[in-house]
């Protein structure tokens, strides 16, 4: 930085200063994408981890304590009976956690989902004779 006697010397300092400004801030934007790129795999892990915990509250509350009685019932009476007590205790946790993100999209709305595929089977099988 030179010392600045004129207006015009003035002027071309800010000129300077918004350049280095405007290098400084897309080198920024550069770093922070990199370090997203190179953090992919650990967001990954911590939505997986973060289904496993937490339910998903935008379903319906039928729906909800469908899936609740259903993971009871199937996880342990049917495919843990003969497991320990600790995996007939966590698994279900699991999966009624889980399968609630599961089955909502953004909005949550399974019937909505439900309609749509069975509409598309519909679709097909009557262009398919």
């Amino acid at each position: 930085m030179s010392k600045i006697q004129s207006y015009e010397d003035l002027l071309n300092e800010e000129l300077a200063l918004q350049k280095s400004l405007a290098h400084q801030r897309a080198e920024i934007r550069e770093d922070v994408t990199r370090i997203k790129e190179q953090l992919k795999p650990l967001t990954k892990v911590v939505s997986f981890v973060s289904k496993i915990v937490t339910r998903h509250h935008g379903n319906n509350a039928l729906v909800t304590a469908g899936i609740g009685i259903a993971s009871d019932i199937l996880f342990k009476n049917v495919i843990l009976r003969k497991s320990g007590w600790l995996t007939r205790l966590v698994l279900p946790f699991v999966m009624k956690n889980y399968s609630s993100h599961a089955l909502s999209n953004g909005d949550g709305n399974l019937l909505s989902r439900i309609g749509e595929k069975i509409r598309g089977i519909v679709k097909r099988r009557s262009t398919h004779p």
